[in-house]
């Protein structure tokens, strides 16, 4: 935009100067100096429409946000670990996945409704799940109550009460001669009665979510790694004004804490199935994202902490810590195998861990793509990059394939 700009701005220009000096001369002149100028100024202005998109990309000053709304913190199109992952597949999936106007939202999804709950119920306890969740009632725990059409006018008959109608007006009906008898309906009425507000779940997910949350809490380590702090805060910063975040599951003093599900299809031990799953799903490049943000958290100061603050002591504590990154890994599915990991920059001898450098190595080429994109695509157009017809290379094939 800015170089098609300046070029018809030094056209008109120069061919105005040029005639000025002479007709013939000014319609050569006029094109020369048009593209020169062009250039340049295309250049300059370029730079400069860059820079206030990145600015109108910035939503949120940078600071630690308490509180925050989930759907205000994806709102915001800064530079994430979700987005840089993405950004390693391909710039196309990271702006379908993240800018797309038209992109669907996954909040009511099965997967993401079990997510959230469970991270409720095991970051913030029981007390927070019950005042966020309302979970269905499960049949199979009402085993003597009459469910269904056929089962309440069974019971219509038995009594001596019509059978037609509703099943509310049936059971209205078995109500006025027996005050005793089992209904399902009624089970279901009094839970929707109760709902207030809550979002409703399914009996299985909301079990999953306790059972899950009571065996991570019997285990001392990992009780105390969930005790003490905040959930869900987030970091907004920025780095050689491009702006990041992060939202933190939770946040203590010394330490990020993030929650996972990870399966075990194939029985590996424990601590491989975690380790394979880092590699796996990327987390290597949240991680190394992850202890950025909580680096650039410590060195802010409460003018930039905003929301239902925690106490000064506890700011203070945070800012005098050496950040870590945990992750909490939860094994999905009927067996919830807990794991801590701390996912460590430098290992004990000073050196950079292999997983650190391949996170941040990962981050840096993300980064870069994604200003790329940015400058020549903004938020509105697809980032579609020209893909040119060529050979497979060897290395690209999995070894298996030749075995």
């Amino acid at each position: 935009m800015g170089f098609v700009f300046g070029t018809v701005l030094g056209t008109g220009f120069g061919t105005v100067l040029g005639a000025v000096l002479g007709t013939g001369f000014g319609s050569v002149f006029g094109a020369v100096f048009g593209t020169v100028l062009g250039a340049v100024f295309g250049t300059v202005l370029g730079s400069v429409l860059r820079k206030r998109l990145r600015m109108k990309l910035i939503t949120h000053e940078p600071g630690v946000y308490f509180g925050m709304p989930d759907s205000e913190y994806h709102a915001d199109p800064s530079f994430s670990a979700s987005v840089a992952k993405d950004m390693l597949v391909s710039p196309l999936t990271a702006w379908c996945q993240n800018y797309d106007p038209a992109r669907e939202e996954d909040d009511d999804t099965p997967a993401t409704l079990k997510g959230k709950a469970t991270h409720k119920a095991v970051l913030e306890g029981m007390n927070a799940f019950e005042a966020a969740y309302a979970v269905r009632p499960n049949p199979d725990e009402y085993p003597n109550h009459a469910r269904g059409g056929p089962a309440i006018k069974a019971l219509c008959k038995q009594l001596g009460v019509s059978a037609g109608g509703t099943i509310a007006e049936m059971c209205k009906r078995i109500r006025e001669v027996d005050a005793f008898v089992p209904l399902w309906p009624e089970v279901e009425a009094e839970f929707e009665d109760n709902v207030r507000g809550r979002i409703v779940i399914p009996a299985d997910v909301g079990e999953y979510a306790r059972r899950t949350s009571q065996l991570v809490r019997a285990n001392p380590s990992i009780a105390k790694a969930v005790t003490g702090g905040y959930p869900e805060v987030s970091i907004f910063w920025q780095e050689d004004g491009m702006p990041w975040k992060s939202r933190i599951d939770y946040l203590k003093t010394g330490a990020g804490i993030d929650l996972k599900t990870f399966t075990n299809m194939h029985s590996k031990p424990l601590a491989t199935a975690v380790a394979h799953a880092v590699a796996q799903h990327r987390y290597h490049v949240q991680a190394a994202i992850y202890l950025r943000a909580l680096k650039a958290a410590k060195e802010m100061s409460t003018n930039s902490w905003h929301g239902p603050l925690p106490s000064k002591q506890w700011h203070d504590a945070f800012a005098a810590s050496d950040p870590r990154f945990v992750f909490l890994f939860v094994e999905s599915g009927r067996i919830p195998n807990v794991a801590l990991r701390e996912f460590r920059e430098k290992s004990a001898d000073g050196q950079e861990t292999l997983a650190h450098q391949a996170g941040a190595a990962a981050v840096e080429q993300a980064a870069r793509l994604w200003l790329d994109c940015m400058d020549r695509f903004g938020l509105s157009e697809p980032w579609v990059f020209d893909e040119p017809l060529r050979a497979f290379d060897d290395a690209e094939f999995p070894l298996y394939m030749t075995e």
